[in-house]
């Protein structure tokens, strides 16, 4: 069930996220873990098709952005995350402990939850971001250690 107050959450999400890029973009996913009052947060975006993407925490380096002022703003981010992960408690919704949101440049966006029980996962954050990465993005890594993680996880 969707309410007004997601739907505005939604919004500010989208409209944060396309002000913390300071380059045209087309997509971008965004990904979020709520445990424990922890949040955990990060965006990968691409410019065009036929881009790689992005890794959001990227920014500040690669397009010379004030580290301080985009981190600022991506905490921003994060009080919206968990600003939904509230009102779904107020209306008595399901609690989520993960979410993808994916956008689009034209506005069209999507969002998934995941309900696991990320204190009893087999996997750490780290490790969670790589799978993430590999399932939704596409993307194999290229590190042993990375590509340990994977074989395990399709090991499960």
């Amino acid at each position: 069930m969707k309410t007004e107050g997601m739907e505005g959450i939604y919004s500010k999400i989208a409209n944060e996220l396309n002000l913390i890029i300071p380059d045209d973009w087309e997509k971008l996913y965004l990904h979020s873990e709520i445990e424990h009052s922890s949040i955990e947060s990060y965006f990968y975006f691409k410019v065009n098709e036929n881009a790689s993407y992005v890794y959001g925490f990227d920014i500040p380096e690669k397009f010379n952005v004030n580290k301080e002022d985009f981190l600022e703003q991506f905490l921003l981010i994060n009080d919206y995350i968990e600003e939904l992960w509230n009102e779904f408690k107020v209306n008595q919704q399901p609690l989520w402990s993960n979410l993808t949101f994916y956008l689009e440049s034209n506005g069209k966006f999507d969002i998934k939850y995941g309900y696991e029980n990320l204190t009893e996962s087999a996997f750490d954050d780290y490790e969670r971001q790589i799978i993430w990465k590999y399932k939704i993005l596409g993307e194999m890594p290229v590190d042993e250690y990375d590509k340990a993680i994977i074989k395990r996880f399709r090991d499960k």
